[in-house]
């Protein structure tokens, strides 16, 4: 071009459309390149799970928490009804055993056997120390208030004397 002749604005802003609908088209096939590929290495998981979950390792019975572990994996065994379609009703299928023969769901038996342990615990002294959250030590307080206060009925009036 002379040096004194113009570009027409129309001529540049075609030449400023196709470069863009170049480098999107390039973009475009980048992306399908690279979806393709982790795609493909999603699949040849040697773990036997898909996806980008890691398989679980085997936990060693040295473990010491390997009997909390057997003890939820009997759990959950025992929770999952496995006449239930899980496609078709995943909540029947996930929770439809885990009303126990009592009519108490499991969750219940085990917030009950939790509630347990937490007050044999305060009962042996578990509790007891300066780094336990104040709701905690308030309620080993009372707990402690109506143990003594039992014990002194008891002890004045138990005997029927007074």
């Amino acid at each position: 071009m002379a040096a004194g002749k113009k570009v027409p604005t129309g001529t540049i802003v075609i030449v400023l459309l196709a470069i863009l609908l170049l480098v999107v088209i390039a973009c475009v096939v980048l992306a399908i390149i690279v979806l393709d590929k982790v795609h493909a290495s999603s699949n040849t998981s040697t773990s036997g799970v898909s996806g980008n979950i890691n398989g679980a390792s085997q936990i060693s019975t040295s473990d010491p928490k390997y009997g909390a572990y057997q003890n939820a994996a009997q759990f959950f065994i025992q929770a999952i009804n496995t006449q239930g379609d899980p496609c078709k009703d995943f909540y029947s299928y996930a929770c439809g055993a885990w009303v126990n023969e009592d009519g108490e769901m499991s969750f219940d038996a085990v917030e009950d056997d939790n509630d347990r342990k937490q007050i044999q615990q305060i009962l042996n002294g578990g509790y007891d120390r300066p780094v336990v959250a104040m709701p905690l030590r308030q309620t080993l307080w009372y707990f402690n208030t109506c143990v003594n206060e039992n014990a002194t009925y008891t002890q004045d009036y138990g005997n029927g004397a007074v």
